[in-house]
C-alpha cells in the first residue's frame, strides 16, 4: 500500500507539472479505483483456494466429488482390524445365560449402551450435556427382553477381573440411575447359580 501510495503521488507531481490540477485529482481517482478493484479480486481469489466448494446444483462436478472420496479411501492407510465381540469369559456366561433365557421365553442382549437404556430429562444445555457425558460412554454387560418388542427385563452386570475398587464409583452412579429409572439390576460374578438368581429377581418383580 505504501508503494502504491507513493508512485501516486510522484506521477501526481509530474501530471501536475504539465496537465494542470484538474487533470491530478482524475487521475488519482482512477489509480485509486484501479486499487480497490485488484485488491478484492485477490482476496476472493485467496478465499476460493482456502475454501473449495462442491457445487452441489451440478450433478456432474458431485459424482466427481464422490469418486474423488472413493478413490481416497480405496488407497487410503486404515488402521483398524477386527477383534472379538465378547472375551472368552464373556462368551461361556452368554452361552449359559442364553439356555436360561430360552426357558423363559426371553432373548439375551449385550453390551447394551447406557444411552441407549435412559435419556437425560430436559433442562439447561450446558447441564444436560454435562449429565449425558457421565452414561455416553458405558454400558451394560447383558440384557434379558421380551422377544416380542424387545423390552428389557432384567439387566445383568458380570463382575469377573475386569471390576475393580476403580469400578465401585461407577458402578454405584450406574445402580442409581437403573434405579431412577425402574431398570432390575442383578450382579454375578460367574454362572454359579445363575439359573436360581435370574429367575428369584424376574419373579419378585411381579
Amino acid at each position: 500500500m505504501a508503494d502504491f501510495l507513493a508512485t501516486i503521488f510522484t506521477f501526481a507531481i509530474v501530471a501536475g507539472m504539465f496537465l494542470g490540477p484538474v487533470a491530478v485529482v482524475v487521475f488519482i481517482i482512477k489509480k485509486v479505483k484501479s486499487f480497490k478493484k485488484g485488491n478484492k479480486t485477490t482476496i476472493a481469489s485467496q478465499q476460493m483456494i482456502v475454501q473449495p466448494t462442491v457445487p452441489v446444483n451440478q450433478p456432474n462436478n458431485m459424482d466427481e466429488h464422490k469418486e474423488r472420496i472413493d478413490e481416497y479411501y480405496e488407497n487410503q492407510y486404515i488402521p483398524y482390524r477386527p477383534k472379538y465381540f465378547l472375551t472368552k469369559n464373556e462368551l461361556y456366561f452368554y452361552k449359559e445365560l442364553k439356555k436360561i433365557a430360552d426357558e423363559n421365553n426371553l432373548v439375551v442382549l449385550s453390551k447394551i449402551r447406557v444411552a441407549d437404556l435412559v435419556e437425560v430429562e430436559p433442562m439447561d444445555k450446558g447441564q444436560w450435556q454435562g449429565y449425558f457425558n457421565r452414561i455416553s460412554r458405558k454400558h451394560v454387560d447383558f440384557a434379558l427382553a421380551n422377544p416380542q418388542n424387545l423390552q428389557i427385563k432384567l439387566l445383568i452386570e458380570l463382575d469377573d477381573y475386569s471390576h475393580n475398587d476403580q469400578q465401585y464409583e461407577r458402578d454405584r452412579f450406574l445402580e442409581a440411575v437403573y434405579k431412577k429409572t425402574n431398570y432390575k439390576l442383578l450382579r454375578v460374578k460367574n454362572t454359579a447359580d445363575l439359573k436360581e438368581k435370574i429367575e428369584g429377581t424376574l419373579n419378585n418383580m411381579f
